[in-house]
């Protein structure tokens, strides 16, 4: 059943008699994951009867689901359910893709079985097999756009790096603030200047700034560099589509557009690649809203490839390199966890699509050791970085712009080897921020690659 869809659950049960529990048995067991396979696909609470429904199915259940199950050897409590599902259940060309999550996350583990008790059921895999991949790609992705394409659009060299703002704070700026800021921040090095999740004032008044904004961004970086302003376009298709057009009047292309990954996200991002084609279709980033919130539902991984199978070109996948503690060095755990976020991020980086962001956290002084470690081909959204600068934004944008860029002429092919950055740069980047009371002051302190001690590959 390589070509079907494989969804693989945990969880733990036991049987009830009045008062008391004991384990389900292996037949138990069996059971309940056929009524959970079921009701995942056409079931109800209970089996329906063959004198009735024999010759009344289009296809039989067999042919629909199967699943398998076993108790776990060492926790008579704990099992596991797998799953298959025929993929022709869900057209993805028709919304299937969203079906099929839906399914995920709703009430799939969420059975009353009498007799039994079941608890903290996860979703712990899932399986798409290559056959609606496919189908997903020459829908959506056939306009999308790879790293390296992306990467020329914005005319980077080899080691430049792609570096969005993403606004903050969030709402409650004046317009004229607005412009100062965005127009300052693609001034002192940034590529994109994009609204954060929040951002979504899209009133008449507000789209008609924003378009002019818009058309002045993308004159800051003159015929030297590429400068844009992305606007958050995640909401119900039809307005982001005739926004996407509007917007796309703004420049030549590059143009980009948010889509971020909550309710409306993937429709809208399918619908776009629908609707725009060749040299108008716009580069498309998101950050991933409901990848941890439905985590025991949907795997995490498993959300962010529905997105880049929908068409998005630059996502925020998550669980990247952590390497901002408010110690010196490392410790084994740290260095270990570091490596193994390292080489997923490399990995995803390489497949050159979706490309990869950075994001949720990242500061001035962690740049540097980032950057020896993902390289290039990873795209730099960062936010507070640049609007919680003690001088403003604008300084905040230019500290940035200069420690990527210095890391840059930094780089060679051993990690120890990296020299720390300039004195006066270190200097400046332990000086930017604000400490929080409370807080550790070595809290936003430069992060020297070398200090890593980290065996990753390079690039």
């Amino acid at each position: 059943m390589a070509d079907w869809i494989h969804v693989r659950g945990r969880g733990t049960v036991s049987k009830v008699n009045g008062a008391e529990e004991s384990d389900a048995t292996p037949d138990d067991i069996g059971g309940i994951a056929r009524q959970v396979a079921a009701d995942a696909v056409y079931g109800s609470f209970g089996d329906f009867r063959d004198e009735y429904w024999k010759k009344k199915w289009n296809s039989a259940p067999e042919d629909l689901v199967r699943v398998d199950a076993a108790r776990d050897d060492n926790d008579h409590r704990k099992f596991t359910i797998d799953i298959s599902i025929n993929p022709a259940l869900y057209d993805v060309t028709r919304g299937g893709l969203q079906h099929f999550l839906g399914v995920l996350a709703g009430d799939l583990f969420y059975l009353r079985i009498p007799g039994f008790i079941l608890k903290d059921i996860n979703v712990t895999k899932v399986e798409i097999p290559d056959g609606l991949s496919r189908a997903l790609e020459t829908t959506y992705r056939k306009e999308a756009y790879s790293t390296q394409r992306i990467r020329s659009a914005f005319q980077l060299n080899s080691h430049d790096a792609l570096l969005a703002f993403s606004f903050k704070p969030r709402v409650g700026l004046k317009a004229d603030a607005i412009r100062e800021i965005t127009l300052g921040v693609l001034d002192a090095g940034f590529h994109i200047v994009e609204f954060d999740t929040r951002y979504l004032d899209l009133s008449d008044a507000t789209v008609d700034f924003l378009l002019e904004l818009a058309g002045e961004a993308a004159q800051v970086g003159g015929k030297g560099r590429i400068t844009r302003l992305s606007p958050n376009l995640s909401v119900a298709a039809p307005l982001a589509l005739d926004l996407c057009h509007r917007f796309g009047k703004t420049s030549d292309w590059p143009y980009i557009v948010k889509v971020d990954g909550g309710f409306d996200g993937l429709s809208t991002v399918q619908e776009i690649r629908r609707q725009f084609a060749g040299t108008h279709a716009p580069i498309i980033t998101c950050y991933p809203l409901l990848r941890d919130q439905l985590a025991s539902k949907i795997p995490p991984d498993t959300f962010v490839a529905a997105l880049a199978q929908s068409g998005v070109d630059i996502v925020y996948p998550g669980k990247g390199p952590s390497v901002g503690k408010p110690f010196r060095e490392l410790g084994q755990a740290e260095s270990e966890a570091v490596g193994e976020a390292t080489r997923r991020y490399r990995l995803l980086a390489d497949k050159e699509w979706p490309m990869i962001s950075l994001a949720g956290g990242v500061y001035a002084g962690q740049l540097h050791a980032l950057f020896e470690l993902v390289g290039p081909k990873v795209a730099y959204f960062l936010g507070g970085a640049v609007s919680l600068h003690r001088r403003g934004p604008v300084e905040g944008a230019r500290l940035c712009s200069k420690v990527l860029a210095k890391s840059a002429k930094l780089h060679c092919d051993a990690l120890a080897d990296v020299a720390d950055l300039p004195g006066e740069l270190i200097k400046e980047i332990e000086e930017a921020y604000d400490i929080p009371p409370g807080i550790d002051k070595n809290t936003f302190h430069y992060v020297p690659p070398r200090d890593l001690k980290v065996e990753v590959p390079r690039w």
